[in-house]
């Protein structure tokens, strides 16, 4: 139990002195109903908006253009006297629903002691808890935003401007408690309740009221009061007391010497003091009730907000007030982990927590009354989410349950303890992290070794001489180098404006100063050591203002065609660099003789190209030690495993994030190197907490850092994505990079003890000695996609208005492709849309949102899995015939024809074989069928090499011979049974005979097929490689498709290869401004269409299937090249009717051929970079789940230009799978696909 169990602890820290952290434009916003304040803050901010969010100002904020430089501040101080004003509450919610269209918005909210903290007295203004939980969630669910909270010690107009002037920390997830220059954050950390008590803090027939005590948890306390202390239990809650009854005469069965219940509103304060009243002795009060609406709150409504807040806002204000004067053992606040970590969706109920939390100390502090809080985790078996399948979906998530028996006890101990507030949370290390707690551990062995003993660093650490020869050159060389910079800087011509992940810098290219410097020639004969960095810097600049206008990709200028050529000699053979790595090298060797006689492991973090390796290495002795090169990229783990080949036998080369690092890294190290990589990672204090986890105590840290802002650096390797993860408060300004007392401050913080330093201002190694840490996580961890004409088109329809009318949208905000839960739908309000649903089609499993999260894969699902219902449920879907002929190079594909009279039983041996392959998966892995999901890969069910084996057989018996390799290569069970159909459709046909019905009506049969003479239903012919004559209807859908994607590219400023088919309009910028701009070309060619048509058929694909579909007459007429003769042998009625002959195939069509040789070539060219096997790189796997990252992409892309020409260099980004990227080769390099794979063209046309 004790490993559930967690506390707040906090970090303090000072706030840098004042600078210009005020510039720019700022608007301050106050709720309606604080007058005062509003008038403070017009007189102190005479030169900046002031607006009280009244009706009229959010609109004025919802008309405006987004402006992504606008500081917008939220201040609001509610006084008890104030009480509660509803008003300024919803008017933080109309805030974020006038801002929601904002790309970026930069919102800070600031209140007056909101919540408790070491710095405050008390937390006086509990109300203001509120706008500090919905901030916190409106950071989770924006995470484009900036939105940080602060809570001061005093808020005045005054304070306020003190603190704006000044840089702020920004602390994700967490409020900021300042007090004049000094600030604090909490963390939620380990903690350890006493022992059970001698003497419970429940009195033996004592009176217990529990607000909310008509179920779940304070139901559960109730029973528990009644049958172990004998209580008399008070019971307050909405229930009727004709409701209450049954559970009133449980609790005397228990035992309860008395029972007493009153039906109150939590927000009617007189109500609640009445039936206080009516109870002249209390011992203890538990709040226990809640109202749990989910919604994020860009879709939340008012009454939603208001709801959730009812009973622990308002109800724990009224309880406060009526407890005034009250003489009581105890006042339990029950409350939710949701005060802490604020999730996305969850704003209202985190809102509403930090709220009571607040009051609960005010409580404490002002009527000093014994007032405790526990924040529950998630509870299974009672309350409102214990339902079986929110039960699985936490274990998914590696959350358990608590158990009544647990919760029990841990409020007995709690109670008896010196504890205020306390987590109570059940999850694996990884889902306790997510949630930004920090996981119980088991306490470390000591060291064997006295490598911590004072005196270590000294006998480690070389001495830095001035004099030294090497040292006065190479600051010569470092002071040369950033004048040059800046000079050449001044030659190019840069753009006024970049895009926006360039923001940053480009602020940094506006405070870079102007230098003189030699001329590039003159400084080369001088200095011939920057070589290497010049030819870096002259091809970044070059190229710079393209790169900041995004025509130009950075990684491409870094790395041309994947070389490591421009950027290895500013690592390897730079004297600046070589100086500092064989400091490295002398510290690593010299610990090494200080701890002689025990096994040595070294880590090395972002080792990169190695240019500190080759330096530490041949000096380790070789006996013992164990040396770990890690990366981030397997580019430069190849790079390493060529450049040292077996030379090291200790030496091995792994994948590792330290932000992430893996678990059996705990306590693993010696020695952590890590040269020029800590900075560049988004929390500087959190890895170093990372690093100082994986070392044992008396290791050494040996960092090597940069510790001034270079220009140098900013310009070349500045302009990739990485070099600006930071989200943390202590960079030099415009850098990543930290100076070296910042380093030292913060490894102090992290748990090192001592830290000595090697070098002068612009660069320093610094050495840290493992020691015990109290510092807390101040970190918070953050962060799924893709029918028959009418029938289809009316399920979706149903589907939407389903969800509007429950979510309360408009149908046209309910997109095909959103997924549900950022429409705010969670497992509750799953259960509220399940009714409808079953009863318009029938039974489904209440899992279905989550198995199918999106309007269109939920559709599917049901036209494909309940077609005969659904036809029941929609019969106007009956009446239009299909229709669909698609064309290749020939006719390729007949997608749909309605009818053959008599049956073609094509489709139903795929759906035996199907259920074939799900029984065999499901008996093996004892799943039950419905859990065996098409789409789902294999090794997602658990499917490995040794369960593959044992899978093979009842294959091999029923279908003949099948490759052990066949559950790699076709990784699904959709994409199994298409193979199987494909290649082994004889062996199926006998396997599978129920399948082999009569033949149709009308079907003549030869070789081939040779003659149609009617059709009237068939599900689906897939190949017909030859129409004598022509059927244009892909040609008129390509016409189509491509203006479509013309009209947006000219708009948008984008190259047509940029818009891609299926992806969302609203990915692209397209917003409700720019669909008016493109809705008139749109009208122009193919007539009236709605306004609303870019937000019903929010992708290419859907736009242009409803264009062909709806429009067909205007879009015929429109596209008229389009209108080939009609097909011989092709009869046409409303829909395709009766084909009366198909005579020939002709010639070669080898697309599957061709396209099996691209598929096999990519899959060769992808294992040979990542040594992998091929079998190992499946055709759906993503490229980024098999490490592929921007250099290796570079690496990739030679052998692939070779091949088929010129792609470019995002092919791998854009097309994010081998199937994927094989469909954009064979369709869009069709000419240089058959040039390079030439022997596909041999084989004749079956």
């Amino acid at each position: 139990m004790d490993s559930m169990v967690f506390a707040p602890q906090w970090t303090h820290g000072r706030l840098d002195p004042p600078g210009d952290a005020g510039a720019g434009p700022r608007t301050f916003l106050v709720p309606p109903g604080q007058a005062r304040l509003h008038q403070e803050l017009t007189e102190r901010f005479p030169g900046s908006t002031v607006l009280r969010l009244d009706r009229a100002a959010v609109a004025q904020l919802a008309a405006a253009p987004a402006a992504g430089d606008e500081h917008l501040v939220f201040v609001s101080r509610t006084t008890w006297a104030d009480g509660i004003r509803d008003a300024d509450l919803t008017a933080f919610l109309d805030l974020v629903h006038a801002l929601d269209r904002w790309p970026r918005v930069r919102l800070d909210v600031f209140t007056d002691k909101a919540v408790h903290s070491p710095l405050f007295t008390a937390a006086t203004h509990p109300v203001d808890g509120v706008f500090v939980g919905l901030a916190q969630s409106l950071a989770k669910e924006r995470p484009d935003w900036s939105v940080r909270c602060f809570c001061l010690a005093d808020l005045t107009a005054a304070s306020l401007a003190a603190a704006l002037d000044r840089p702020l920390p920004t602390v994700p997830g967490a409020p900021v408690c300042i007090r004049e220059d000094e600030y604090a954050v909490a963390s939620m950390e380990p903690t350890t309740l006493a022992a059970w008590p001698r003497a419970s803090a429940f009195r033996t027939g004592g009176t217990y009221v529990i607000l909310g005590g008509t179920g779940g948890l304070g139901g559960l306390l109730a029973e528990y009061l009644a049958a172990e202390y004998l209580a008399e239990v008070v019971v307050i809650g909405r229930r009727s007391p004709q409701d209450f009854a049954e559970q009133g005469a449980r609790l005397r069965e228990l035992g309860a010497r008395a029972v007493h219940y009153h039906q109150v509103d939590l927000a009617d304060g007189p109500a609640l003091g009445r039936a206080l009243d009516a109870h002249e002795t209390i011992n203890g009060v538990v709040h226990s009730a809640l109202v749990l609406q989910d919604a994020t709150l860009a879709t939340m409504s008012e009454r939603v907000l208001a709801d959730v807040l009812r009973p622990k806002l308002h109800g724990t204000h009224h309880l406060v007030d009526a407890l005034r004067g009250r003489d009581l053992d105890f006042c339990l606040f029950f409350s939710s982990v949701q005060a802490h970590i604020a999730s996305a969706g969850q704003g209202n109920y985190a809102a509403a927590c930090v709220a009571k939390d607040a009051y609960a100390d005010l409580l404490h502090q002002a009527l000093l009354i014994d007032a405790k809080v526990v924040n529950w985790g998630y509870w299974g078996d009672i309350g409102v989410v214990a339902k079986p399948e929110y039960r699985e979906r936490m274990q998914g998530l590696g959350i358990g349950s608590i158990e009544p028996a647990e919760g029990l006890a841990v409020i007995e101990r709690f109670l008896a303890a010196d504890d205020r507030r306390i987590t109570c949370v059940k999850g694996t290390e990884e889902a306790l992290e997510r949630m930004g707690i920090t996981p119980h551990k088991p306490a470390a062995a000591p060291a064997a070794s006295s490598a911590g003993s004072p005196g270590v660093l000294a006998d480690v650490v070389p001495v830095l001489r001035d004099d030294d020869a090497d040292v006065a050159r190479n600051r010569d060389l470092s002071e040369r180098l950033e004048a040059y910079t800046r000079w050449r800087l001044r030659q190019v011509p840069l753009p006024a404006t970049a895009v926006d992940k360039y923001a940053l810098l480009m602020d940094a290219i506006a405070a870079m100063p102007s230098a003189r410097s030699l001329g590039r020639d003159e400084l080369l004969r001088e200095y011939p050591e920057l070589t290497g960095h010049l030819a870096l810097l002259d091809r970044c600049l070059d190229h710079l203002p393209d790169v900041l206008s995004g025509a130009v990709d950075a990684v491409e200028v870094l790395f041309p065609d994947g070389s490591f050529d421009l950027v290895a000699p500013v690592y390897q053979s730079n004297p600046i660099a070589d100086y500092f790595n064989r400091i490295c090298a002398q510290v690593v060797t010299n610990y090494q003789r200080r701890t002689a006689g025990r096994p040595l492991r070294i880590l090395e973090i972002g080792a990169g190209t190695g240019s500190t390796t080759k330096f530490v290495l041949p000096l380790l002795d070789p006996s013992d030690v164990s040396y770990h090169f890690t990366d981030l990229s397997y580019a430069f783990l190849h790079k390493a495993r060529d450049a040292f080949g077996g030379d090291y036998p200790y030496l091995s080369y792994e994948i590792c994030n330290i932000e992430n690092p893996p678990e059996e890294y705990t306590d693993s190290f010696d020695v952590v190197v890590a040269t020029n990589v800590l900075h560049a990672t988004s929390n500087v204090p959190g890895t170093l907490r990372n690093v100082r986890k994986v070392l044992r105590e008396g290791g050494i840290l040996v960092l090597n850092e940069i510790t001034t802002r270079q220009d140098y650096a900013t310009l070349t390797f500045g302009l990739t994505d990485g070099w600006w993860l930071s989200n943390d408060p202590y960079r030099i300004e415009h850098s990543p990079l930290l100076g070296s007392d910042q380093w030292q401050l913060l490894m102090h913080e992290a748990g090192f003890g001592a830290v000595r330093t090697h070098g002068g201002e612009g660069q320093q190694v610094l050495v840290a000695l493992a020691g015990e840490t109290d510092e807390p996580r101040t970190e918070a961890v953050a962060a799924a996609p893709a029918g028959s004409g009418d029938v289809r088109e009316q399920v979706e329809l149903f589907v939407r208005e389903v969800i509007a009318e429950t979510m309360r949208f408009d149908v046209s905000e309910v997109e095909l492709d959103r997924p549900f839960r950022d429409m705010g739908i969670d497992s509750l309000i799953s259960m509220e849309l399940l009714k409808p649903l079953r009863e318009r089609v029938g039974y489904v499993p209440a899992t279905v949102w989550f198995e199918y999260p999106t309007v269109a894969r939920l559709v599917d699902y049901l036209v494909a899995e309940h077609g005969d219902t659904v036809a029941e449920a929609f019969p106007a879907a009956a009446a239009a015939p299909a229709a669909g002929v698609a064309e290749a190079d020939g006719i390729t594909e007949i997608t749909e024809i309605t009818e053959i009279t008599g049956t073609i039983e094509v489709a139903d041996v795929r759906g035996q074989v199907e259920l074939f392959v799900r029984e065999v998966i499901a008996e093996t892995m004892r799943f039950d069928v419905s859990e065996v999901e098409l789409d789902r890969p294999f090794r997602d069910m658990g499917i490995d090499s040794l369960i593959s084996m044992e899978l093979l057989k009842p294959l091999r018996e029923r279908v003949g011979y099948v490759p052990a390799t066949v559950w790699f290569e076709y990784p699904t069970v959709a994409r199994l049974v298409d193979y199987l159909v494909a290649e082994h459709g004889d062996t199926v046909a006998e396997a599978f005979p129920a399948a082999a019905a009569a033949p149709a009506a009308g079907v003549a049969e030869a070789d081939g097929i040779t003659e149609i003479t009617e059709i009237t239903e068939i599900t689906e012919i897939t190949e017909i490689t030859e129409i004598t004559g022509t059927i244009e209807v892909a040609d008129v859908r390509g016409q189509v498709e491509l203006f479509v994607r013309e009209v947006i590219a000219e708009t948008m400023r984008f190259d047509v290869s940029e818009v891609e088919l299926d992806r969302p309009f609203r990915d692209m910028g397209i917003d409700s401004l720019i669909s008016m701009e493109l809705l008139k070309p749109l009208r122009e060619r193919v007539g009236y269409v709605p306004a609303t048509v870019w937000f019903e058929y929010p992708t290419v694909a859907r736009l242009v299937d409803y264009l062909v579909a709806e429009h067909g007459d205007t879009v015929a007429e429109a596209f008229p090249a389009a209108a080939a003769a009609p097909a011989a042998g092709v009869a046409e009625a409303d829909g395709i009717t009766e084909i009366t002959e198909i005579t020939e195939i002709t010639g070669t069509i080898e697309v599957a051929d061709v396209r099996g040789q691209v598929e096999l070539f990519v899959r060769e060219v992808i294992a040979e970079t990542m040594r992998f096997d091929v079998s190992e790189v499946e055709l759906d796997r993503p490229f980024r789940d098999m490490g592929i990252d921007s250099l290796i992409s570079m690496e990739l892309l030679k052998p692939l230009r070779e091949r088929v020409g010129y792609v470019p260099a995002t092919v791998w980004f854009e097309y994010p799978t081998v199937a994927r990227l094989v469909d954009y080769l064979v369709a869009e390099h069709g000419d240089t696909v058959a040039e390079a794979f030439p022997a596909a063209a041999a084989a004749p046309a079956a």
